[in-house]
């Protein structure tokens, strides 16, 4: 029922903190680079973020910084003409609620943040979801995967991308 994609391996992810975030910019703009990471999300998202009949599924995606969510942001929707939006907590409570109202009935075709929508965060309905963020915690990690996993009317699967290699932290457990 769910899809777990990992994609990634092999990177030094020794600056990168628990919850997956990076603060060195050096370090996070080389990782970026290095590994094409944008094309692959578009990628990603051309081959798992529509439903059989070409809709496309609600989608949400974390990045590792604000400033990684808006890049991706971008590059999504300059090449496919999707209309996603970054959501952080510098957006007020009603441009957050509005937002994702506008996910729930599909008038926007996603929403990408660094943590924001990590915890707490419940539209059942989100049928895709992708990480660029190299989680080292399990609990965090769950929490991200949690977003996609959960069932509701209508949903027949759900798919997770894990873009930044989480996985392998806990393959051994």
């Amino acid at each position: 029922w769910i899809t777990l994609v990992d994609i990634y391996n092999k990177v030094n992810y020794s600056k990168i903190t628990k919850s997956g975030e990076i603060t060195d910019e050096n370090f996070l703009n080389s990782v970026f680079e290095s590994k094409n990471i944008y094309g692959d999300v578009i990628e990603m998202y051309k081959k798992y973020g529509h439903k059989e009949d070409g809709t496309p599924k609600i989608t949400i995606g974390f990045a590792p910084s604000i400033k990684v969510a808006k890049i991706v942001t971008e590059a999504l929707n300059s090449t496919l003409g999707t209309n996603f939006k970054v959501i952080t907590s510098y957006n007020s409570l009603k441009e957050r609620n509005e937002m994702i109202k506008q996910l729930e009935t599909k008038e926007i075709s996603g929403l990408i943040c660094s943590d924001l929508l990590a915890i707490g965060f419940n539209c059942k309905e989100v049928e895709y979801a992708f990480s660029l963020k190299h989680v080292k915690s399990k609990a965090y990690y769950m929490q991200i995967v949690g977003r996609v996993i959960r069932a509701c009317e209508g949903k027949t699967e759900g798919i997770f991308v894990d873009h930044g290699d989480s996985i392998s932290n806990f393959i051994s457990e």
